[in-house]
Formats: C-alpha cells, sequence, structure tokens
C-alpha cells in the first residue's frame, strides 16, 4: 500500500474520516489509528507484521525497567540488551547474505574453495527506520530525557504511526508523544498546508521522480550507455530521481501525519543548493543524519579532542550511515568516500571559508557555485546507484572515456534543463519561501494549479507505479 497506489488514497480518506469522528475520544482515537497503521503495515509485511509487534515489545519492557532501576549497572545492562536485540533483528534479516557471501569469498581467496549457503529472508519494509527509533525511544529513556511510557498501546502507537513507518522521517520519542498529551487544533490555513504538500507529494513521485527513472536505468544498466555525454545525463537523472523521490515521499508523510494530528520533523532543506558537502548533509535526510548525529558520532567523542580523533567518529559514522542504506559494500564505499570528503573539509576548515565568501557575492555566483556543487553530488551518488562494484567501475570508465555523441537528443535536453530548473527553484526558495508566498495566492489562482498536479499525477501513474527507493532500505 504505497502512498502512489489508489489503494492508500482510498486507504487515507477513510481513516482520515474516522479519525476525526473519534477526535474528541483520546483514547479510542489512538487505539483506531494504531490498529490502522498495523492494517497499513499487514498489507505490505503480511506475516512480518509479527516482528514489529514482538520485536519491540522489549524495548518496551527494557524501558519500563531502566526507568524503574535504581542501580546504574541494571539500567545500562537494559540499555545494552534492548540495543543488542535490535541491532541482531537488523543484522539478520538485512545483512546475513552479505556477512556470510563476504565470508566464502574471504576464504575462497585463501585457497578453500566453499559455496556459501542461498539466504532468501525476505526484508521488512521499513525496518531499518522503525529500528532507529526503538533505539532512540530506549536511549533517551536512558539519558532521563523523559520518563518511559506506562502503556504499551502509546508505544505501538509511536512505533507504527503509518505515515512515517515505512520510510520516515525518522520522529523523535519525545516529539511524538507530544502529540498524544496536547491535543492539537487546526486552523483553516495548517489544513489546506497539509493538503497541499500531500498532492505536491504526489506530483513530485509520479511525475517528476519516474519520468527520470529510465534515464537512470540505462546509464546504470548492465548494458549501459555508451558515451559519456549520456553516462552524465544518467547521472544527472538519478540525482534528481532520488531527490523527488523522497522528497515527494516525505511530504506525503508530513502531510498526511499533519491532517491526522500528529507533526513530523522536516527532512530536506533544498540540499543541491548546498555550500560544500558538510552543508549538504545539514540539509539532506536530516532525521538521519541528526540521528547518526546524536546516536552515533557524538556517542563516539563526535568534535571534541585532537583532528584524528574527529576524523575518525566522523569515517566510522558515514561509513555506517551508508551500509544502514543497504547490505552491499557499495553503500559502504559510498559512506566512507562521503567520509573522507567531510574530514578534509573540517581539517581545512572549509565550509566556514565557503559561507563566508559567498555571504559577500551575488544570485549569479551563488547559482554558478550551486550548479558546482551539485555536479559533485551527483558523482558522489554513483556508488550508491550502481548494484554491484562492478557496475560502479563501468559507469566510471564511461563518464571519463570523454566519448561524445554525434547529435544531442530531446532527452538528455530535458534532464539538464530539470537540473537547472530545480537549482534555480531552490535558491528562489532559499531567498522568500515560495511556500509561503504560494499559500498567500487567491483560491482561483491555486485551484487550477492544484488540479494540474493532480490530473498529471494520476496521468502518469497510470503507466505503473515505480517503488519508493527508500522503500528498499
Amino acid at each position: 500500500m504505497a502512498f502512489n497506489t489508489a489503494e492508500f488514497w482510498a486507504f487515507f480518506l477513510v481513516v482520515l474520516l474516522v479519525s476525526a469522528g473519534l477526535r474528541p475520544y483520546v483514547r479510542l482515537r489512538v487505539l483506531f489509528l494504531t490498529a490502522a497503521s498495523f492494517y497499513f503495515y499487514y498489507a505490505s509485511n503480511g506475516y512480518l507484521t509479527l516482528l514489529i509487534i514482538f520485536g519491540t515489545l522489549f524495548d518496551f519492557i527494557a524501558a519500563r525497567q531502566i526507568g524503574a532501576a535504581g542501580s546504574d549497572l541494571v539500567r545500562k545492562r537494559w540499555l545494552v540488551a534492548s540495543i543488542a536485540s535490535n541491532l541482531l533483528i537488523l543484522s539478520m534479516f538485512k545483512y546475513l547474505h552479505l556477512f556470510l557471501s563476504t565470508g566464502v569469498q574471504i576464504l575462497n581467496v585463501w585457497g578453500l574453495r566453499l559455496h556459501g549457503p542461498t539466504i532468501n529472508l525476505l526484508l521488512p519494509v521499513g525496518i531499518s527506520f522503525y529500528t532507529f527509533e526503538a533505539i532512540s525511544y530506549v536511549v533517551d529513556v536512558y539519558r532521563n530525557k523523559f520518563k518511559p511510557r506506562t502503556k504499551w498501546r502509546e508505544f505501538n502507537y509511536f512505533i507504527v504511526f503509518f505515515p512515517k513507518l515505512t520510510a520516515g522521517p525518522i520522529i523523535r520519542p519525545h516529539n511524538f508523544f507530544e502529540n498524544i498529551d496536547t491535543e492539537k487544533t487546526f486552523t483553516e490555513t495548517e489544513f489546506e498546508r497539509y493538503f497541499q504538500m500531500m498532492f505536491l507529494g504526489l506530483f513530485q513521485k509520479t511525475v517528476l521522480a519516474d519520468m527520470m527513472a529510465p534515464i537512470a536505468d540505462a546509464a546504470y544498466g548492465s548494458a549501459g550507455v555508451a558515451d559519456s555525454l549520456a553516462t552524465l545525463v544518467g547521472i544527472y537523472a538519478f540525482s534528481l530521481q532520488i531527490y523527488f523521490d523522497f522528497v515527494g515521499y516525505t511530504n506525503i508523510a508530513i502531510g498526511s501525519a499533519g491532517l491526522l494530528g500528529v507533526t513530523l520533523p522536516d527532512n530536506f532543506r533544498r540540499p543541491y543548493i548546498a555550500s560544500c558537502l558538510s552543508d549538504f548533509w545539514k540539509r539532506w535526510h536530516l532525521s538521519l543524519s541528526t540521528w547518526l548525529r546524536d546516536y552515533l558520532y557524538i556517542s563516539l567523542g563526535g568534535g571534541r579532542g585532537r583532528i584524528t580523533a574527529i576524523c575518525r567518529n566522523l569515517m566510522i559514522t558515514m561509513t555506517l550511515g551508508g551500509l544502514w542504506h543497504g547490505a552491499s559494500w557499495n553503500f559502504a564505499i559510498w559512506g566512507a568516500v562521503n567520509g573522507t570528503l567531510l574530514c578534509l573539509e573540517r581539517i581545512l576548515g572549509l565550509e566556514t571559508k565557503i559561507n563566508s565568501w559567498l555571504g559577500m557575492r551575488g544570485n549569479a555566483v551563488r547559482f554558478a557555485w550551486s550548479l558546482m556543487t551539485f555536479n559533485l553530488f551527483a558523482l558522489l551518488w554513483i556508488p550508491f546507484r550502481a548494484r554491484t562494484f562492478d557496475d560502479f567501475l563501468s559507469v566510471i570508465h564511461r563518464l571519463f572515456s570523454f566519448s561524445l555523441p554525434a547529435t544531442v537528443t530531446l532527452q538528455e535536453l530535458i534532464v539538464c534543463g530539470l537540473a537547472l530548473v530545480t537549482i534555480a527553484f531552490c535558491i528562489c526558495d532559499e531567498r522568500f519561501d515560495l511556500q509561503e508566498w504560494a499559500s498567500a495566492l487567491h483560491p482561483l489562482v491555486k485551484a487550477p494549479a492544484l488540479a494540474i498536479m493532480v490530473l498529471a499525477s494520476f496521468a502518469f501513474s497510470s503507466e505503473g507505479n515505480q517503488p519508493f527507493i527508500y522503500f528498499r532500505f
């Protein structure tokens, strides 16, 4: 029941109407939304729904024990047990095949000819996201940021709330529980804004992201396109695809959650106009970036100590963050490359210097710099998108073979044009807050624009629904 299917929109309409009717009855409304979320998850995962029920039950118990324990040693033991159980389940379903196949390959290099077992465990949708939320809940209780919930139904509601269940944003538990403890009232403007976000997200996914998908697939396929320009355009296409795909999902998630009375955090802040890589990670997938910062990077020592220790912490955080995205060493390489560049920026103090320099320049310089950084980010997506290390090397080889086609196709012009428009739009949005500006437009202007987006979304989705990229994580 993905966000870009008619089944979801019918499901959401029913949930929204029933939830609105139950608004005076807070406890009953929470139970209804929890049941609806379990149904939503069951529609995609079947019997694996039991995993999220019993897997997170231990976290609820562990948090209660941590809250009640008088000994620091006991508290720490329950904390370690909870984190270990979450990581064990995540590793078994997501990384077992990678670890076994890697072990077999290493033994084969040493001369021991072995055939690894075939592991065909179905990866539960959203396991990487709700695992991190469960860990943050137990860790925050251990850190005395809030008291553990005494009712399992409230903890379940936090874990399985369907708008953010399958691909985030990763919400902090104390922020989520504020939505239960404080009854939220809507203004007409907020209600309109959340609906607009849902329709905008559907347009970004079904029209913009899915239009880029076949172009990216052609560049990253096993055969691959022949010339350097087509390869570069394919790299651009994937950069746009993953951005609009994930932004589209996030807008639908935030919009649907908002209509149900839950405020989800922003996840993107115009990342492709970042001044440098450090700035990029303050704009891209913020809920994951801040989670890794608060629960891994800072726990390792963060930015304290010598530069060698800081770089070590950055490399560990980014490499594990890369591996979080998928059970392939390509993702670890992608994370390590990002970590290396972040270390270089930290050593040279580039972020402060670049931002200071850009602050004294005009819009033309800002656009040119954003265009340059967009190309850097596009190149960094190559190991992320390539399915194997051989595919990664193949794309790099074709890109830098400097072979040019006889003619430039319309498709290639569209991709490059969309990249330029996206950068220009984000720069304008950074300065003028275009969403606020659009909200102030007359309804006779907004209504036709919204209708065109909706019609285009359903017209494109009728050709086949592409799965959201982050569902595989």
